[in-house]
């Protein structure tokens, strides 16, 4: 092969690297304008954002978390596989699981260590967030506006902050006070 050739040839290599790269880093998720609150929730534009955020919350939980579901597209050209992502050890209970749907009518058909996702597919996320074993004041809440995911696009994995369609809260209207036997990390339930 001559020179030229073997130029030729390494550039395309490279190019090849490169989209690979450029695909496998950057996997497309697209929210949805479909998710599924808590059924104490209130939702509200949050007055102080400047592009209309809403906000959604749960007053005293009966359960002590907001619980709900999130959909999001694969919007890229190839698939992916996505499982819940790290969440750092703290005093709140957090908690999310990636959801199958069924393509057609976006039901859940079940919760999933992974989904493997083709292009213009859809899955859920189910969330959980509460205080757990924080102990925390009269008024006090716990804000989330994004969630992390491990997204596998070929053969690349990297952790993807989806960003949420409002931001969820929970909040007491009295002190949070932890059941007894609570631990640094663990859930209260």
């Amino acid at each position: 092969m001559s020179r030229s050739g073997m130029g030729a040839a390494a550039g395309t290599v490279a190019l090849l690297a490169a989209a690979w790269l450029a695909v496998g880093l950057l996997p497309r998720v697209a929210p949805t304008e479909m998710w599924g609150q808590d059924h104490e929730a209130t939702t509200e534009e949050d007055p102080d954002a400047l592009d209309g955020v809403e906000q959604s919350r749960v007053v005293d939980p009966s359960d002590g978390s907001y619980d709900g579901l999130w959909i999001f597209e694969n919007s890229g050209a190839v698939p992916f596989t996505v499982r819940p992502g790290p969440h750092p050890e703290t005093l709140f209970a957090r908690d999310s699981a990636v959801v199958e749907l069924d393509q057609e009518t976006y039901e859940v058909i079940g919760s999933r260590e992974a989904v493997t996702v083709g292009p213009g597919q859809y899955f859920g996320l189910e969330y959980s967030i509460g205080f757990g074993c924080a102990p925390m004041a009269e008024g006090a809440g716990l804000w989330i506006a994004a969630v992390p995911v491990s997204v596998r696009t070929l053969g690349l994995t990297r952790t993807v902050e989806l960003r949420l369609p409002a931001e969820i809260g929970v909040e007491h209207s009295t002190e949070h006070v932890p059941p007894e036997g609570c631990e640094w990390g663990k859930d209260a339930s």
